[in-house]
Order: structure tokens, then C-alpha cells, then sequence
């Protein structure tokens, strides 16, 4: 059999000889038995670009009263000509689509991978929720319609989460104000909606009313004369 020696020009006399950074390599093979030598070359290049990943979310982006989901696009590119990529998401369930749609608030990572050169790149969207109900009272400086007070003005004061402002409705006559003009005994119910994350709070006032006129009886007299005085 005939036998080789093998020196690169690393120094390794392996026939194996393992890389880690692109350059031509040389390797003089020497048959044991003759002394004839012979050098080979190999040029080694490198691929290691990432690609590159962002997150983009419409506008419904909280989950909140009235969004109950939320869109995670992740939009993977790379500069390498041909190169195809993979997507996945740390959602539990491992999901390899690059459009992900999520019902609960928490940090959702994508990672993508370049099926060719094997580089990744990462992102992380951050999924808020806000269900931080407003509250609301019902003022007014009297809960009784009579003869005397013939109106009554219910004022809902309202508290809202941070800076959010809020909107009124009332289920009377759909005054969408805080102030409610009443003119009749019934009940009166004021709904406020959180105008960011529209989380409603309500609340209740009864006004009675009470307009009786009072009877009045007059006893005939008679006539006033020298006895009747």
C-alpha cells in the first residue's frame, strides 16, 4: 500500500485539517516510499452576514376593552442573492410564520435564520395591556322633583387612568355631557367610556318626584250679622 504524509502550511500533519477563517490553504502531500511531493491549495471564503429583522404592528398594538388581539409582522431581509429565510417566535407554541397574532401581553422575540449560511438575527416586541376601567359618581344637590325644585342637575364625575380622558352617555336621552338636566322622577344611568383603552364604568341615581298639591276644605259661613261676628 502506499502511504502519504501531509504538511499544511499551518503546521498541522494531519490529512484533515479544520478552518476557522477564510484565506487559501496549502498542503504538500508526500508519497512515504518514492519522496515525490506534491502541493495543493484550496481558497476558503466566508458568508457570515445576518440578517437583518424589525417588527411592525397596526395600529391596534394594546391589548386593552376593546382589542382582544394583536398582529406581530416581523419583516426579514437579507443582502445575500438567492438566500431564503426561516422565522421563530417564543410564543410557546414555537411558531415559524413571520405574521403572529397574540391575545395575551408579554415580550414575543423572533428569531430569523438564514437557511444558507445559518446567521440569525432577533428582534423583540414588547405587548402592553390596558383594562384600567374608569370610575365615576353621581352628584346632585337634590333627588327630589316638587313644586319648589323643578329641576334637578346630576353632574358624573369621573376618574380615568394616567391622562385618559373619558365620554358620557345617559341612558335617558343619550346627553353625552356630565351634566344631566333632569325634569322628572326615574331612574338615570351615566356610562363612561376610557376614550384610549374604552373600558366603560357606570353608575345609577333614582329622582323621585313629588308635585301632590294639598287639598284644602273651606266650612260654609254663615252670614255675619249682630250674632255672627
Amino acid at each position: 500500500s502506499v502511504n502519504f504524509n501531509y504538511k499544511w502550511d499551518g503546521g498541522s500533519e494531519t490529512q484533515t485539517y479544520m478552518v476557522t477563517a477564510s484565506g487559501t490553504y496549502s498542503v504538500t502531500v508526500t508519497d512515504t516510499d518514492s519522496q515525490c511531493k506534491k502541493i495543493a491549495s484550496y481558497t476558503v471564503g466566508i458568508n457570515n452576514t445576518k440578517p437583518t429583522v424589525t417588527i411592525s404592528v397596526g395600529t391596534d398594538n394594546v391589548l386593552n376593552c376593546a382589542v382582544s388581539s394583536v398582529t406581530l409582522t416581523a419583516n426579514g431581509a437579507t443582502t445575500e442573492a438567492g438566500h431564503t429565510l426561516s422565522y421563530l417566535w417564543n410564543d410557546g407554541a414555537a411558531s415559524t410564520t413571520s405574521v403572529l397574532t397574540v391575545t395575551s401581553p408579554s415580550n414575543y422575540q423572533v428569531i430569523v435564520t438564514d437557511d444558507q449560511n445559518g446567521c440569525v438575527g432577533s428582534v423583540t416586541y414588547i405587548v402592553n395591556k390596558d383594562i384600567n376601567a374608569p370610575t365615576v359618581n353621581i352628584t346632585s344637590a337634590s333627588k327630589k322633583i316638587n313644586c319648589v325644585t323643578k329641576t334637578i342637575s346630576a353632574t358624573a364625575v369621573a376618574g380615568a387612568y394616567g391622562t385618559h380622558t373619558v365620554s358620557y352617555n345617559w341612558s335617558s336621552n343619550a346627553e353625552t355631557t356630565s351634566v344631566l338636566t333632569i325634569t322628572s322622577g326615574d331612574t338615570y344611568t351615566v356610562t363612561v367610556t376610557d376614550d384610549v383603552n374604552k373600558c366603560t364604568a357606570s353608575n345609577t341615581i333614582v329622582i323621585d318626584q313629588d308635585e301632590s298639591l294639598p287639598t284644602i276644605t273651606i266650612p260654609s259661613v254663615e252670614t255675619l250679622n249682630c250674632a255672627v261676628k
